[in-house]
Order: structure tokens, then sequence, then C-alpha cells
């Protein structure tokens, strides 16, 4: 492995935001490559929609690419977020009981799968202007997306990613000038999500938010969505992918999730082959790399033991401990 030149050494040194922006200077040959006027759809009919759904700091920029790569996807980085100067009026993390209406959620969401809602931050990732596919992923839909699946009159088909909870924890915190959406005691003042999901855990998300330790609260928070995500998206028709699956056998991973989608792709392509062993471009503009320790080493170089015992508790509590394996 090369190492990183002077120039990317200072780089990395810089808060995220910046270099968010330098991205956005620098990398012309990106934006302009996308002209969504240009873009075709292979073949006839309505492209096939993949949508990524998780926690962020999940591996869903990486599986993205993936799809890209393998398929000639065209990649939507994002769509529900903020950040997206078009979107207005969205919430992080907003829920959205299925079956219910909510007409301005719904134009929404209706004009982002059908490409008419993009800037260049949703579409900077791509590189061609013929596409078979749309593949979406979002790290802050995760309580609209079972909504959107049923309510919407497009074939989206959800692909929910999971990652141990306390690698994603530790990652969070790590980036602590990134935008991570609600508290977990921001949670308890929805009233729908606590009724349907989130009363049973009240008290363990009111004890530990007092702590007001941020590596506990982004625990609690991929709880709250882990815990929605499972319970809505639990039919065996439903894609759940783990994303230690994924990082340990990239290539088997990939091709069982296409098999169960039945989407064909060549394995041997070079460009998914590349994108494999490549970081993603977010975990890359943040300075982050793949640590190839295992788990609970990265932990106990991190954590103190009553960190670890605590996340593992609360976790438990959830009824998530086979996502958090020790």
């Amino acid at each position: 492995m090369t190492s990183p030149t002077p120039q990317k050494k200072l780089r990395n040194l810089l808060p995220f935001r910046v270099k968010r922006q330098l991205n956005r200077w620098h990398k012309p040959a990106i934006r302009q490559s996308v002209k969504l006027s240009q873009m075709r759809l292979k073949g006839n009919g309505s492209p096939d929609i993949i949508w990524i759904i998780g926690d962020g700091r999940s591996g869903s920029t990486w599986l993205q690419n993936l799809f890209m790569h393998a398929n000639n996807y065209l990649g939507l980085f994002e769509p529900f977020h903020t950040y997206n100067p078009t979107v207005k009026g969205f919430q992080y993390n907003h829920y959205q009981r299925p079956a219910t209406q909510n007409p301005e959620l719904e134009r929404l969401a209706i004009d982002i799968f059908n490409l008419k809602i993009l800037d260049d931050r949703v579409v900077r990732f791509n590189s061609v202007n013929r596409y078979q596919g749309i593949v979406i992923k979002d790290v802050f839909a995760s309580l609209l997306a079972k909504w959107a699946v049923e309510r919407l009159p497009h074939r989206i088909r959800p692909v929910t990613l999971i990652r141990n909870p306390i690698d994603v924890a530790l990652s969070k915190r790590k980036l602590n000038d990134w935008v991570w959406g609600p508290t977990p005691s921001d949670f308890l003042n929805m009233p729908e999500l606590l009724t349907d999901h989130v009363q049973p855990f009240s008290d363990e998300i009111r004890r530990t938010s007092d702590i007001n330790d941020p590596f506990l609260n982004h625990l609690l928070v991929w709880c709250i969505l882990n815990r929605v995500l499972l319970n809505q998206f639990n039919s065996p028709a439903d894609l759940i992918v783990r994303y230690e699956d994924l990082q340990t056998k990239p290539v088997e991973s990939v091709r069982k999730i296409m098999g169960t989608l039945n989407i064909d792709f060549d394995e041997d392509n070079p460009r998914f082959r590349d994108a494999i062993y490549k970081v993603s471009h977010v975990s890359d503009a943040a300075g982050v790399t793949n640590s190839r320790l295992p788990s609970t080493e990265r932990w106990m170089k991190s954590l103190s033991s009553s960190e670890i015992d605590n996340a593992i508790r609360i976790v438990d509590a959830f009824g998530l401990s086979e996502w958090c394996s020790v």
C-alpha cells in the first residue's frame, strides 16, 4: 500500500466541512459528467430502484458504489437530506407511520424517485449517462422507508444495511463535526413513533440520555433506528444485509444480494473489483480508513471496559444483541 502524499496528509487535518467544500471546488469533472438532460434509461419502462437504508457510518456509500460499478446504476447520494437545497422542510429521521397520509411528504418523495429533485451533492459520484437502474442511499430516511415503499407508485426495493452498533457509534464520535440528526431524547417527542415502537425503551432512553455521553447517544440512535427497521421489514422477502459479511466476503455478499433482487451482474467487471477495495468517497474525504483490526481490538483502543459493558447492556435491552458480536 502506498503512503499518502504530503498534500493528502495536510488535507486530512482539515475539518470535514472544509474538505467537503474543497471536493466541490476541485471535482468539476464529476459534476460536468452527470448532466441530467443527457441521462437515458437503457431499455424501456421504469428503472429498478434499489434503496439502501440504515444508520450513518454503516457502509451504505460503499455498497452503493458496488451497485454503481457492477451494473451501471445511477447513484443518488442521500436525497433525503437538508444539505439538498431543493428539499425544504424535511426533518432528519422523520417518522411516518405506514398506511397514513402525508401529501407534502408524498409529493417530495415522488419527485425524488422521479429524479426531479437533484443537486450536485446528490449526483456527484456518477460518471455514466445511460443507466439500467437507480441505487439510492439514505441515512436519514429509515423511519419513513416502510411508508414510502408501500405508499409510492414506484417499484422500490429496499436493502437494510446494519453494522455493529459499537463500531458505528465509535465512527460517529470520531467525526463529531458531522451532522447526525436528532438526539435520542428527541425521538421521545414523536408520539406515533413512541406508540408504535419506542415506548418499551423510553426509560432506557431517558436514563442514558441524562449521562450525555456522545458515544452512548450515538449507540442509542442506532438502537432506535434499527429496532424500527427490523420491526417493519420482517418478512422473508425483506433484504437485511450485515455489514461485517459484506466486509469479509464482499463478492459472495454482493452475489447473494443481486440474486435476491434478481439482478444480473458481472462479478469480474474490473470497475466492480476495484470498488471492493477502495474506501468510499465519503470516508476518503473525511480521512477515514478501513481498519482491518477485529472489532474487539478497535474497541479496547478507544473505549473503557465500562463503556463497552454499558453499550452491550443497552443493545441487549433493545433486543438487538445478535448485531453486537464481541
